[in-house]
């Protein structure tokens, strides 16, 4: 009977396919004999490139291959990211810059301070603090008639008696408890008086304050010519950067900022969420 030559395929159960070995049977029973896997003549123009093009294992390790390279070019992508964040934000990532205060461009760590919401049964404060007292920049919205309690000035001489209304509120600044200056609203945010007692200063504040709509959001507090100066309390629409020379913080729908303005300019202040939690600081003054 006539014999032929063949190659076996079986490279992952048999020994012969592995090494590629020529086996000469006969055509009637034209299979390997240490598997039985049928062989592939030896007589084709090229039989190892058949014998490459039917081995299924190749191709599953070249798939393999290229799932590798993906995975490792994932990874990378990642660890790069991560990189970028701890050079932009510090060693803390984001998480590191809550309740720290920013300056110049890209923030930087400077000062740890208190900042946040303080209930009274009079009234609720937002804004920063020491010790349970208002202490720096702040809001204090009235539930009752309150006198309000002033830095004293030697030069003062008035007897007035200045009291807040309930739904009224003051932005200002504190000291110890005690209002430094700053604005008396209505409800409605319209000014009722203006308070400006700072030893310090002795009467720099505007003279003029109240409410004015913006495309961005709402602003309530001291104004010249229009624009946002002194005291006062930006409360955000839609999402906006705090400041054109900050180009990383941006404030979202329902955030405000309690700060002090400069013709328009934001110049230091604190970023709080909807609630009164303090998110962030900055201060360019």
């Amino acid at each position: 009977m006539a014999k032929k030559k063949g190659i076996c395929k079986n490279v992952d159960g048999c020994s012969k396919a592995r090494n590629r070995e020529i086996q000469e049977m006969d055509e009637s029973l034209f299979q390997c004999d240490e598997c039985g896997e049928p062989l592939i003549p030896y007589d084709d123009p090229d039989p190892y490139e058949k014998y490459d093009t039917d081995d299924d294992s190749d191709n599953g390790s070249g798939a393999n291959a290229i799932l590798v390279i993906i995975v490792i070019l994932i990874v990378i992508a990642i660890i790069c990211f991560f990189a970028f964040e701890r050079r932009e934000y510090g060693e803390e990532g984001l998480d590191g810059i809550q309740n720290t205060e920013f300056v110049g461009e890209t923030p930087a760590a400077v000062q740890t301070y208190n900042a946040g919401v303080l209930q009274y049964p009079y009234g609720t404060y937002v804004g920063e603090y020491n010790d349970g007292y208002p202490d720096g920049l702040g809001r204090m919205e009235y539930r009752e008639q309150r006198r309000i309690e002033r830095r004293e000035r030697r030069e003062m001489r008035d007897s007035l008696e200045y009291t807040a209304q309930p739904g009224q509120f003051i932005i200002g600044r504190w000291d110890r408890g005690r209002l430094r200056d700053g604005y008396l609203f209505s409800r409605e945010g319209n000014l009722v008086q203006r308070y400006d007692w700072d030893v310090e200063t002795g009467g720099q504040i505007p003279a003029y304050a109240g409410t004015v709509n913006m495309p961005y959001g709402v602003y309530t507090g001291g104004l010249i010519d229009g624009y946002p100066d002194g005291e006062g309390r930006m409360v955000y629409r839609i999402r906006q950067r705090i400041a054109e020379r900050d180009s990383l913080r941006f404030a979202d729908p329902d955030q405000y900022i309690i700060g002090r303005w400069r013709r328009g300019e934001l110049m230091q202040g604190n970023l709080y969420d909807a609630s009164g939690n303090r998110l962030y600081g900055f201060n360019w003054w």
